[in-house]
């Protein structure tokens, strides 16, 4: 995502995006995205290779650009809805993704919860020059003024 090794954060992604392969409705979605698809393919084998350090937080391949804009179709939504289906106490999320062409639908899930708190904070700790850059490349207003409650 950051240069032509993978860092970091490419083995973070990875990681989610490689179970969704292992669902069936998870693994047609990404089926559209073949950069996607293949990137996570591509992932499977690397062993041996030593993690890159990221040297700039100013700059993000093509890939790392459209992976975030996917994330921001999908797991975002996702994040926010979970969020305030949690504090409302209900028992399941749903919220339509990919631009309203699907709804996901699952349990409500605290540790969700928790992943959103987190990006919130590392999005608040950004400089002003890195968040114009998460900015530009996601709608990134759910950061900016959500407020989630400690649960």
């Amino acid at each position: 995502m950051f240069g032509s090794l993978p860092s970091q954060a490419d083995f973070a992604l990875y990681g989610q995006l490689r179970q969704g392969l292992n669902d069936k409705i998870s693994a047609d979605v990404m089926r559209e995205y073949p950069g996607a698809w293949g990137w996570t393919l591509t992932m499977d084998d690397l062993s041996g290779i030593e993690v890159a350090s990221l040297q700039s937080t100013h700059i993000l391949t093509k890939a790392a650009k459209r992976l975030l804009a996917f994330a921001a179709q999908t797991y975002f939504p996702f994040l926010t809805a979970n969020a305030n289906s949690m504090m409302e106490k209900k028992e399941r999320v749903r919220v339509p993704i990919l631009r309203g062409t699907a709804v996901h639908e699952q349990p409500v899930f605290k540790y969700q919860v928790m992943c959103l708190e987190s990006l919130m904070n590392k999005y608040q700790k950004l400089t002003a020059a890195d968040r114009q850059v998460v900015d530009r490349t996601i709608d990134a207003s759910f950061l900016q003024t959500r407020s989630v409650a400690k649960l």
